[in-house]
C-alpha cells in the first residue's frame, strides 16, 4: 500500500531593493543583464521593475544623489 500525502509549500524570495537597483542602473550605469546576474532574477524582471520605478519618485533620475545614493525631494 502506498500512502501519498499532499503538502502545500510556497517559496518566497526577498523583494528586490528598489534602492539598489535604482542606484547601480542609472548612477553606476550596470546593465540589465549584470543587474539580473547580481540580483539573482531574469532579465525580464529587472525590466519590469525598472518601468515600474520609472513611473514613481524613483523614476527621477536628477533627484537621485549620485554622491550619497539617496532621493532628494527637492
Amino acid at each position: 500500500m502506498v500512502t501519498v500525502k499532499e503538502c502545500a509549500a510556497q517559496w518566497f524570495r526577498p523583494e528586490i531593493d528598489l534602492d539598489e537597483l535604482a542606484k547601480l542602473r542609472w548612477c553606476e550605469k550596470w546593465t540589465q543583464e549584470r543587474l539580473a546576474d547580481h540580483f539573482q532574477r531574469p532579465r525580464a524582471t529587472i525590466i519590469r521593475r525598472l518601468k515600474e520605478l520609472e513611473g514613481s519618485a524613483y523614476g527621477n533620475r536628477q533627484a537621485y544623489s549620485r554622491s550619497n545614493g539617496i532621493f532628494n525631494s527637492e
